[in-house]
């Protein structure tokens, strides 16, 4: 399953960046901004390079990896002070750091089919290790009411671009079957793709990152972007010990 190809990894740059700049708020208002030795960052999941050009233009040094190799061609455009490499959150090599974040679902997307619940604690405890005392985890996961809160048919449009999605959900499976238009010269091109998520319980979730070690706090928002119903934000802080 080819996540992002070129046409919808443009039209997501170009409408759906609105929970990336606000977990961009959310990290510079959590994370010391004035030494040098708290600025890592490293962004799962990091689609066309929103949060990270917002968190290197505040000093911060970002490390990203995304699934699409468009999401990272349109990223090292974006924010040429960042590194990023084409990879899956699920074996990313995360260095020593302050921070990391994975914002919009990345650890609900099935774009690598070993993803499941043992492998994301996995993943989650190799965070836990790979952050310095102190550190942040920043992210949110679709729990099962996100198949509930969603129009079965959804329509999205922007200057050069149309975009329809259709959302079934069994056994707990969310997907979303995507036809877009982007204009291209006089002549709009067509593409599909699916995309599906294993949905979270958020409860769940809050008790394996407890079971890590992490202090686990619930938000309502990134920043100043509130988040629709059935995504749950998770700000998860390393012990200082």
């Amino acid at each position: 399953m080819h996540a992002y190809q070129e046409d919808l990894a443009y039209i997501h740059e170009s409408g759906f960046t609105r929970l990336a700049k606000g977990a961009a708020q959310e990290l510079q208002a959590r994370l010391p901004a004035n030494t040098t030795d708290s600025r890592k960052v490293v962004e799962l999941g990091c689609g066309g390079g929103t949060l990270a050009e917002r968190l290197c233009q505040a000093g911060f040094d970002v490390t990203g990896y995304d699934i699409s190799p468009e999401m990272i061609q349109l990223a090292r455009a974006r924010a040429p002070k960042a590194k990023f490499r084409v990879g899956s959150f699920v074996d990313a090599e995360i260095a020593q750091c302050n921070a990391v974040a994975a914002i919009g679902e990345v650890f609900n997307y099935l774009f690598d089919e070993r993803n499941n619940a043992q492998v994301l604690e996995t993943v989650l405890e190799g965070i836990y290790s790979s952050l310095q005392p102190g550190g942040l985890l920043l992210f949110d996961v679709a729990g099962p009411e996100r198949a509930q809160a969603l129009s079965t048919q959804s329509f999205a449009e922007g200057d050069d671009w149309t975009v329809l999605v259709t959302t079934s959900c069994v056994d707990n499976i969310l997907s979303r079957e995507i036809v877009s238009f982007r204009k291209v010269g006089e002549l709009y091109r067509r593409a599909d793709e699916l995309h599906q998520l294993l949905l979270l319980d958020p409860d769940t979730i809050v008790t394996l990152l407890e079971h890590i070690g992490f202090k686990a706090e619930r938000l309502s928002a990134y920043g100043n972007q509130k988040c629709p119903v059935g995504l749950h934000v998770f700000a998860a802080t390393k012990s200082n010990d």
